[in-house]
């Protein structure tokens, strides 16, 4: 079944392509996450609701607005974006037909990359590692679908749909912890 979902054959050279188009918000949105878990864990041991929620909706909105501008930025040159990885015109329509689905996962990766921040500030990993699980079920199920094609290109399209499913559901999760009162904020009632 693996093998099925990536012997793509020229697809090869598109998925790579836009992996690594959709890891570039990863790097990015990591330094983000990064930069907001210290002030946050000084903010959430200092019981400083207002610091805490001020660092909670810039890193959020900063990861939303780059995952937005990234996306735009492969939708506006979804044509010149193929001819800078590869010079095969089979590869190139292949990248072309995907960046759809990639710029359409951006900002959902991005706002998921940044509350991981949250979560990692407020050494919540337990919940961080539990939300990973519980929404990789959803991207397994896309993806399992997407086997079920005779096409190639329809599989690629099932794992970035699951891809985007993923971050949608990490998304959801986190937020709700966040006003869990049992969670790591307690009775902050942050958001």
């Amino acid at each position: 079944m693996i093998k099925h979902c990536v012997n793509f054959d020229h697809n090869d050279g598109m998925m790579r392509v836009c992996q690594q188009l959709w890891l570039s918000t990863a790097l990015i949105n990591d330094a983000l996450a990064i930069a907001g878990q210290t002030v946050l864990a000084q903010a959430l041991t200092k019981r400083d609701v207002r610091k805490a929620e001020t660092v909670i909706r810039k890193i959020t909105s900063w990861g939303f607005g780059t995952g937005l501008l990234l996306a735009s930025l492969i939708f506006l040159y979804r044509d010149t974006v193929p001819t800078l990885f590869s010079a095969d015109a089979t590869v190139r329509q292949d990248i072309q037909a995907m960046l759809p689905f990639v710029a359409l996962s951006m900002p959902f990766a991005s706002v998921a990359f940044t509350l991981d921040g949250v979560l990692y500030g407020a050494r919540d990993f337990k919940f961080a590692a539990r939300t990973m699980f519980l929404a990789s079920g959803v991207a397994i199920t896309s993806m399992l679908i997407g086997t079920l094609t005779d096409s190639p290109t329809d599989d690629i399209q099932f794992i970035w749909s699951g891809l985007i499913g993923l971050m949608i559901t990490r998304i959801i999760l986190i937020l709700t912890r966040l006003r869990d009162p049992n969670g790591p904020f307690g009775d902050m009632r942050l958001l």
